[in-house]
Formats: structure tokens, C-alpha cells, sequence
């Protein structure tokens, strides 16, 4: 199923009052006569995800309604995509703890064997939430061998063999051999301080997300509209 571009912009906060720029063009306008008229509506708040508002923002010219996402976010995501930091200098095991904090925390708490998840919890599934949370993200770096994943390699940076290995584990394992197969591949991903551009690339090419645009423009990200 095809995913919605969407729109990523750094957020600031004045006041408590949560401010972006708003970019020139709307996600759903390329290819539609006439220029973009860009100017914000109102603001959503959240329950999960980031913790104030987002932006709404309108197309006047095109009747286009968007939600502008802070950097690490996309749609319908309750975390970030990246971690909070990645430096080189970070032990492996300090790197691991950071993407815990983020949509790969389901992956690595089978990985690390931790109690947190149990069959039923509450009257709530919560094994059944860590397994679809796991699936979920398997098929964002192309694990399940589905749509794009040769494309999703490559934008992750790893090369063929532990790739093939980490599916492999993945797609014969259960709940922990899946999340130490989504780790491995974080684990060997280039750090080249480009992780959060090559996981996008990485959702799009498997049909998880849209194409992400970066507003103000960074390298790599283009205008969808001449």
C-alpha cells in the first residue's frame, strides 16, 4: 500500500508555544496547478510521540491540509525513528541501550532477554504487541524479504553478508532471534551520522512510510514541486 509523503522540520519551543518554518510547498500539491499558499492552521496535540503539539498546516492555493513531523518522527509514529545520539567514540552496548529509545524498543528488549514483555499482562496482549512490534520494523529494514529490500540494504549501509545472515535469522527465528537479527543490522549499519536519512530511505523502499522531505532543504532532499 502506497504511504503518504510527508514533511520533517526541526520544532522549537518559544513559550511553550511549539514553532517550525513552513515550507514553501505541501506533500500532496506537486503537480497541481498553480503555487503553493502555505500557512498554518492549527496545532494536534498527542498522547504518545512528541511531547507537545504538531504543527497542522494548509494549502490555501490546493485545499491541502498536512501535518508537519519533528525530525525522527513520521505518521503515526509513538517514537522516534533515530536515536538520541550516536557518536563513534560510544561503547556498542551504550549504542544498543540508545535505540532502545526509539521504534526499535520491542527488538531490543527480545534481544537483551529482559522479562518486560509478558503472554498476557493486564488483560492487555503484551506479547502479542512485542511480536507485532517486532514484525513491524523486521519489515522496515526489508528482514521479511518483501518488497524492496535489495533498496533497503543498500540505504542502510550493510553489506550482503551479515544482510543476508540477520534475514535469515529473522525470518526462521522467533521473538528474540528476530530481535537480535533487527540489532545486528542496526549494529552494522555506516555510521556516517546519517542514520535517520538511510532508515527513511529504508521505510520507503519497503513500503512502510512516504517519502520524507526535509524542510529547510538538507542534502539529499529535493522540492517536490519545479
Amino acid at each position: 500500500m502506497c504511504k503518504d509523503d510527508f514533511i520533517v522540520s526541526p520544532y522549537v519551543i518559544e513559550d511553550d508555544v511549539p514553532r517550525t518554518q513552513l515550507p514553501e510547498w505541501g506533500p500532496r500539491c506537486a503537480g497541481l496547478p498553480g503555487e503553493c499558499n502555505i500557512k498554518e492552521h492549527s496545532k494536534r496535540e498527542r498522547s504518545t510521540g512528541p511531547c507537545h503539539p504538531l504543527i497542522i498546516a494548509l494549502c490555501k492555493a490546493h485545499h491541502s491540509y498536512f501535518t508537519i513531523y519533528p525530525e525522527g518522527f513520521h505518521p503515526y509514529s509513538r517514537a522516534t525513528l533515530e536515536p538520541p545520539f550516536v557518536e563513534e567514540e560510544q561503547s556498542q552496548s551504550s549504542i544498543n541501550l540508545a535505540w532502545s529509545k526509539t521504534l526499535f524498543w520491542a527488538a531490543y528488549t527480545a534481544a537483551s532477554g529482559m522479562a518486560a514483555w509478558t503472554r498476557e499482562a493486564n488483560g492487555k496482549s503484551g506479547w502479542h504487541t512485542q511480536c507485532r512490534q517486532i514484525l513491524s520494523m523486521g519489515r522496515w529494514l526489508g528482514l521479511t524479504r518483501e518488497q524492496g529490500w535489495q533498496a533497503a540494504m543498500t540505504a542502510l549501509g550493510v553489506e550482503l553478508l551479515p544482510y543476508m545472515k540477520a534475514q535469515k535469522a529473522f525470518i526462521g527465528g522467533g521473538v528474540r532471534a528476530r530481535g537480535r537479527a533487527i540489532m545486528e543490522v542496526l549494529e552494522a549499519m555506516s555510521r556516517d551520522g546519517a542514520i535517520l536519512l538511510r532508515l527513511l530511505k529504508a521505510g520507503q523502499m519497503t513500503g512502510m512510510c512516504g517519502q520524507a522531505f526535509f524542510w529547510p532543504p538538507c542534502r539529499g532532499q529535493y522540492p517536490l514541486r519545479n
